[in-house]
């Protein structure tokens, strides 16, 4: 059995802990996407129109829209792709044919994209997440463990059933 783990930044920091080690030590493979910057933001959002349809990105999200939506999504996919289709909705609503620079700009303030320091309340959530993650990455390491021994259960019966006589061992 694979299991992929996707998740945030901090999810890293989180493996990194005592108690979630044995779930480290079985990750095949690890990945990173770091954040794009304006050029890589452009493609990535004229690309993703293009597959939607768009014969000119360009005209729906103008170079400046583009600078915009970088600087509020600080280059990170996740981001980029929640502003913009807001922003896009937003457009669609105002008969707009292309989304200006204000329009990210607003949708931003809606996000609080702007805001950097977390409140108390923020930390506790954080922390209750946390504690949601170990509980999670416990519960797959149960998961797989039950399985493993489900797999060996099952191999063994295999073996006892396949041609083993009374007076030979059934391993």
């Amino acid at each position: 059995m694979q299991i992929l783990l996707i998740g945030q930044p901090e999810l890293n920091e989180k493996l990194d802990s005592v108690e979630l080690r044995q779930l480290k030590q079985r990750i095949a493979h690890r990945s990173h996407l770091n954040a794009l910057d304006v050029d890589d933001t452009c493609g990535y959002v004229y690309r993703r129109l293009q597959i939607a349809g768009s014969t000119n990105p360009s005209a729906i999200f103008p170079m400046e829209t583009i600078v915009e939506l970088h600087r509020h999504s600080r280059g990170y996919p996740r981001l980029i792709n929640t502003i913009s289709e807001n922003a896009l909705i937003q457009a669609y609503a105002r008969q707009s044919a292309s989304v200006s620079p204000r329009v990210i700009e607003e949708i931003a303030a809606d996000f609080r994209l702007n805001v950097l320091n977390p409140s108390y309340e923020q930390s506790s959530r954080t922390k209750d997440a946390s504690a949601e993650v170990a509980r999670a990455a416990r519960t797959l390491l149960d998961l797989y463990e039950r399985l493993q021994n489900t797999r060996r259960a099952a191999e063994l019966n295999i073996t006892m059933t396949s041609g083993a006589t009374k007076n030979e061992p059934y391993i």
